[in-house]
């Protein structure tokens, strides 16, 4: 019998014709998208836009709320700390850079990138008005800075000592508010043109350097420098303000600022009383 067709039986015959037309065929058929998933793919990008286009407010936002201050050292270190006051809610970003130890006169491209410069003196800042790089109409008195002897090796160090000192640093004083103090105070000791060892440096954080480093036996100085230093208070002694004129700082706009409204309301709340009586702990005295 091997070979041999055997005839199915009259009963299967229908149903293997029936399961044989109904068998998927070989072919594959081309799958379709659905409405549904064409939908999910066009709503992610538009949600991917969306959120691209919210960091970019986000980012120009946070640029329009920044400020930059370019300033002295030692009122650097006296307002910085200060600044969270400020910008309590971390939306307003202010920083900080620090004038260099050479001529104002050429740190003009310096002053152009600011918003706002802070710690020189009145006439500094209108000379700077005049090169056309300050806003004249923003100049602000904020502070009156005090000068301090500084004789690190002395106890409870004052005038006499100055007498005996065998070197001294001062900042200079046609180029600097605290050189020119220190002038006009060793004047009417005496003591100008200093008879020993003299180094003159080109700002008041110049001077501090030069005693802290040992260059000289002792110096000059801003009180700020001090105090923001945490200086030993018996090394030093504050000089009587009655023997120099007074050293006034200020603060102003560049003419630059892209935010001018901001730029206002820091020198403000600089000249504010909270401020000023705080500034008072580091050797700022209010100019009111």
């Amino acid at each position: 019998m091997s070979g041999e067709h055997l005839p199915l039986p009259p009963t299967l015959a229908p149903a293997l014709s029936a399961a044989t037309m109904a068998a998927p065929s070989a072919v594959p058929r081309p799958q379709r998208r659905s409405a549904h998933g064409n939908r999910s793919e066009s709503g992610s990008c538009i949600a991917a836009l969306f959120i691209l286009v919210m960091l970019l407010i986000v980012a120009k936002d946070t640029q329009a709320n920044e400020l930059h201050v370019l300033t002295t050292d030692d009122m650097q270190k006296a307002v910085a700390p200060l600044t969270q006051q400020f910008a309590p809610d971390t939306q307003r970003q202010v920083s900080y850079s620090t004038l260099q130890a050479v001529p104002i006169e050429q740190q003009l491209d310096s002053i152009r990138e600011a918003d706002i410069v802070l710690g020189l003196t009145p006439t500094q800042l209108e000379t700077l008005a005049q090169s056309g790089v300050i806003a004249s109409n923003s100049i602000l008195p904020l502070t009156r800075g005090q000068l301090a002897y500084w004789q690190p090796s002395s106890h409870r160090p004052g005038k006499r000592d100055l007498y005996q000192a065998a070197s001294l640093s001062i900042p200079l004083p046609d180029k600097d508010p605290y050189g020119n103090a220190a002038k006009q105070a060793l004047t009417l000791f005496n003591l100008w043109p200093f008879p020993r060892r003299v180094f003159q440096s080109f700002a008041a954080d110049g001077a501090f350097t030069l005693v802290a480093s040992g260059s000289t036996s002792s110096g000059l100085v801003s009180l700020t420098a001090l105090k923001t230093r945490r200086t030993d208070p018996r090394t030093f002694w504050v000089v009587p303000e009655t023997l120099y004129s007074p050293i006034i700082l200020a603060g102003a706009q560049t003419v630059n600022t892209s935010q001018p409204a901001l730029a206002t309301a820091f020198l403000s709340w600089l000249n504010s009383d909270s401020i000023q009586h705080q500034l008072k702990n580091v050797g700022y005295l209010p100019v009111r």
